[in-house]
């Protein structure tokens, strides 16, 4: 059972979560008092009496028993995948080299990837694309064994490489169609295999990055759930002149409108902060596949100067820019003999926006240019998709901002703007594009 939960540990997490989740979400949202109006619809003679609630049953706190309820089914779930891929790994191991007489009968699965490479050519003749591919994908993902999964692959090329030089002699036409289904190898079931062959670089890294995101996130968290909300709020009224100031107030219209926030900023912070690390550890396997090219050790210089970039464009929109936009806001509702509330999300984000926003922008111009020095991604590869580019970020700012045209135009302007300039600058830096990077080497087709 150890063994197959380390190898299996995020599908189980993965089960937890969603369950605990799925449970909270339902008890928050009254499954007890729904499930008794639908009793109370029973005859008297069959109905039940009405059911307690968490809070009534335990004589706890109605959030703190809902959360160990959650985490107790959750536990459940990740105990049922469990017992799920132990039962699959048992059948798997019982009789490994059983061939039961036939070469056609062989199972590919119970074999290693040195057995496979000597199997009888008889039982991969029959053997057409899409089973080659689905036996490949059984061992990548329910064996976690990339090496059998590729020697299939190799296996069932090298025989109908075989089948296609005999047929070859027969028909062209037929000789056409063999070398067509040869690519199965190459191409590892289209873009499902090159993903999972990505993404399981980052199985034996995965304690560093969860470290990672979960110390930042906590962090962060820790910070404002402690009074950083307040602190940043005095340090804002604080640059702002006395009589707008006073004016300024910042309500909260529910008890953990607050918590929800610094939830959702930490979270933020946690990824910006383990993205450099991520591209970092898949690096090797995408220039392994031909996806990509360069020298990956730009990306933790990258990593740097986004921290420096974030660090120094937050201060100065922390020092500048933001006491300026929330001046001229304020003074602008003051004058029109309005009062200014915020609610504290709104306010929170705006100070985001206006201080990590300044940074992110500014990390553009130098993201770029520091790509094109790696060899990561060229000046001609970000001028010639400048237009996708464009309506990239005009997608993602009408997904990730509320639900108006204006803040999606305040999100993207500023954005493709900091494109443009780095797209100058690189211009120039290029020489029209005459200059280009020293690569380390080509990439695989």
């Amino acid at each position: 059972l150890s063994r197959v939960a380390r190898a299996r540990w995020n599908q189980l997490a993965g089960a937890a979560l969603l369950a605990g989740a799925v449970t909270y979400f339902l008890f928050r949202r009254g499954a007890v008092p729904t499930l008794n109006r639908l009793l109370a619809k029973f005859p008297a003679g069959y109905r039940a009496g009405p059911l307690p609630t968490l809070g009534q049953a335990t004589g706890l706190d109605p959030q703190v028993a809902t959360a160990i309820v959650a985490a107790l089914v959750g536990a459940v779930a990740a105990g049922v995948v469990l017992f799920v891929y132990a039962s699959r790994a048992l059948e798997a191991a019982r009789d490994p080299y059983e061939t039961r007489g036939s070469p056609a009968d062989i199972d590919l699965l119970s074999l290693d990837a040195s057995a496979i490479g000597v199997t009888p050519p008889e039982r991969f003749e029959e053997m057409n694309e899409g089973e080659a591919t689905e036996l490949a994908r059984e061992a990548l993902h329910d064996q976690d064994d990339p090496e059998k999964a590729q020697a299939i692959l190799d296996r069932y090329d090298e025989v109908q490489e075989r089948l296609e030089e005999e047929d070859e002699a027969e028909a062209e036409d037929e000789g056409s169609g063999a070398m067509a289904s040869t690519t199965a190898g190459v191409d590892v079931g289209g873009y499902y295999y090159d993903i999972a062959f990505i993404l399981e670089s980052l199985t034996s890294r995965a304690f560093r990055i969860v470290g990672l995101f979960g110390v930042v996130m906590a962090g962060t968290f820790i910070y404002l759930y402690r009074g950083g909300i307040g602190d940043i709020r005095q340090a804002f009224l604080s640059r702002m002149p006395p009589e707008q100031a006073a004016q300024v107030d910042i309500v909260t219209l529910h008890p953990v409108e607050a918590l929800i926030f610094s939830i959702k900023f930490a979270t933020l912070l946690g990824a910006v902060a383990t993205l450099p690390l991520i591209l970092y550890y898949v690096w090797p396997r995408l220039k392994e596949r031909g996806l990509v090219g360069g020298d990956r050790r730009v990306l933790g210089l990258w990593a740097v100067t986004l921290l420096v970039g974030l660090v120094g464009g937050s201060a100065v929109g922390f020092f500048v820019v933001a006491p300026a936009i929330i001046s001229y806001l304020a003074r602008d509702a003051v004058e029109a003999s309005m009062i200014i509330s915020y609610r504290i999300n709104n306010f929170g984000w705006l100070v985001v926006f206006t201080t990590v926003g300044i940074g992110l922008l500014a990390e553009v111009p130098v993201t770029m240019l520091l790509f094109h020095r790696g060899g990561l991604v060229t000046f001609d590869a970000m001028f010639g998709r400048w237009r996708e580019v464009v309506m990239g970020i005009v997608i993602v700012a009408a997904l990730v901002t509320p639900s108006s045209l204006l803040t999606m135009v305040v999100f993207s302007i500023p954005v493709a703007a900091a494109y443009m300039i780095g797209l100058a600058f690189l211009w120039v830096y290029t020489l029209g594009g005459r200059r280009t990077p020293r690569r380390e080497g080509e990439a695989a087709d």
